[in-house]
């Protein structure tokens, strides 16, 4: 073999290990760096209810990207979002979900509803830290072909783990009580079983008043942001000239209400039909 070519495999082999030492460089930082970077554990959490009419606003246009905009300017931890559609014609096959958590750097779990429009329909929920687990389950209740649901997430915040459920309920009254008792059933029993005591935190659009037997049933089990605010402060719609309460966050009474609002401003009036609801709690 010629001085040549020995030199030429020295140089061959040289290379391959350092290629291959830097790979398991790589890795080993990389490795390292993933769990130094892990998000500490809140002190305090924002929630944000959010009910955003498939993005169209007031007047009949499109306004997702103000709707994104909006949340953005809040920072919350958690958005609970209602009415979101996925890959329907008319709001131009976006997935809203994908979409609005891809512009906020968010993780996000999403679940369908009711087919519209050659896509679906259906509830989100976003979130700083990462999903652990997710389950989309429609009513047994519903008054036509088109069901609603109730979509559960847990989501690991640093050493806590934060348990949330989002619904927009039927607007049929009567169906809409026995989907409620259907949320209560539920929320007790994961409180019970897998919750015991973690964190719980629901929010939706229930579509009845706050003086209804249903949501005061609610705050027989579980705390209300908006439970002694005044009725002109609590009003969720129409975003424009609210009349109701529609728009609900309760809560699991082992954490602190530490600050709420119905975020209400030109903005919002604007860019849904629904208005926000905003509630930070502290950790215990």
């Amino acid at each position: 073999m010629t001085n040549n070519r020995k030199n030429f495999l020295t140089t061959s082999i040289l290379a391959i290990t350092i290629v291959v030492m830097s790979f398991v460089t790589f890795f080993f930082i990389s490795g390292k760096k993933s769990k130094i970077d892990l998000l500490p554990t809140p002190k305090t959490i924002k929630v944000m209810l959010y009910n955003i009419n498939h993005g169209e606003d007031i007047d009949g246009g499109y306004s997702l990207k103000e709707i994104i905009e909006l949340i953005k300017l809040e920072k919350p931890d958690f958005v609970l979002l209602n009415d979101v559609d996925n890959t329907s014609i008319r709001t131009y096959r976006e997935d809203q979900a994908r979409k609005i958590a891809g512009n906020l750097g968010m993780h996000f779990t999403y679940g369908k509803n009711q087919e519209v429009e050659e896509g679906w329909n259906g509830n989100a929920i976003l979130s700083r830290f990462p999903l652990k687990y997710a389950e989309n389950r429609l009513f047994k209740a519903t008054a036509n072909p088109k069901p609603e649901a109730m979509l559960y997430a847990v989501f690991e915040a640093g050493n806590k783990t934060v348990h949330l459920m989002t619904t927009e309920l039927s607007k049929n009254e009567k169906i809409a009580e026995q989907q409620n008792q259907e949320v209560v059933d539920k929320v007790v029993d994961i409180m019970a079983k897998f919750a015991i005591n973690d964190p719980f935190i629901i929010g939706g659009s229930f579509n009845m008043n706050y003086n209804h037997l249903s949501i005061k049933d609610m705050n027989n089990y579980l705390g209300n942001v908006t439970l002694n605010d005044s009725p002109a402060d609590r009003l969720t719609y129409p975003a424009n000239s609210p009349q109701y309460q529609f728009d609900y966050i309760f809560y699991r009474k082992n954490i602190n209400l530490i600050g709420k609002r119905v975020w209400k401003d030109n903005y919002t009036k604007n860019a849904s039909d629904h208005l926000p609801v905003i509630a930070e709690f502290e950790l215990k």
